[in-house]
């Protein structure tokens, strides 16, 4: 697989484990079902993720663990109803 990062491309060759890979898809599909959007475009075999670049960009063995970027953390929260003042336009008070 060949995988581009901000332009550059990448080989992959190092492995996760199969825990880490099923972990990675499994959290990956569930962001899917909270409403996350792929982070990652396909074209011709050649990968190229996007940003937020994490763990809802395309699998690979070579991801090892990943996690939810800070801003798909915020619209998870948002979407299971307990992010704090979600509800209020502009407001900071937590």
């Amino acid at each position: 697989m060949i995988r581009v990062l901000s332009g550059n491309t990448y080989l992959l060759h190092k492995s996760a484990t199969f825990a880490q890979f099923v972990a990675n898809t499994v959290s990956h599909e569930i962001g899917h079902t909270f409403g996350l959007l792929d982070a990652y475009l396909s074209t011709g075999g050649i990968v190229t993720d996007t940003s937020p670049y994490d763990i809802m960009q395309s699998g690979s063995n070579a991801d090892g663990d990943l996690t939810f970027s800070s801003r798909n953390q915020n619209l998870l929260r948002a979407a299971l109803g307990i992010h704090a003042n979600g509800d209020r336009a502009n407001d900071t008070r937590t």
